[in-house]
């Protein structure tokens, strides 16, 4: 981005547009994805997308020793690209419908406030990476 003369190449203007689209994404959440992400291409599945955000679930094992649950995300991956997924999750839940049905359902699960908010920004990184190699704005599944 070309910081001296205040604009943005159009590519990137359209991915920013295309991210804005998500429900809990600003544009300026927009921008700082796109930049922690750069370009999707690099990543050819969506979990080796949640891997580099960190949000992927840690394994506990040593030996025979497998740890059942209460496993942690990773953080191994871009704390900048976490934290704006984190944002962007707690806005979601409050605009989206969709998203406010399944933090209330893992809430119901009796979920950790925490765990259910990094779910949710799991999902948004999940329609990050749709709109991104689609190249198109996300739309609302109708019911």
């Amino acid at each position: 981005i070309d910081f001296l003369n205040d604009q943005i190449p159009i590519n990137q203007s359209k991915e920013i547009e295309y991210l804005s689209s998500i429900k809990g994404v600003s544009n300026y959440l927009a921008s700082v994805i796109l930049s922690e992400i750069g370009d999707i291409n690099r990543f050819e599945r969506k979990e080796q997308l949640t891997a580099f955000a960190g949000l992927d679930a840690s394994v506990k094992e040593s030996g025979q020793y497998h740890r059942k649950q209460g496993n942690h995300i990773s953080k191994r991956g871009s704390k900048y690209l976490r934290r704006q997924l984190y944002y962007a999750a707690k806005t979601a839940i409050i605009h989206d419908p969709e998203l406010k049905k399944y933090y209330e359902k893992k809430k119901s699960e009796g979920k950790h406030y925490n765990v259910t908010i990094i779910a949710v920004a799991r999902k948004i990184l999940m329609r990050c990476y749709a709109v991104l190699k689609q190249k198109r704005l996300y739309e609302v599944k109708s019911s």
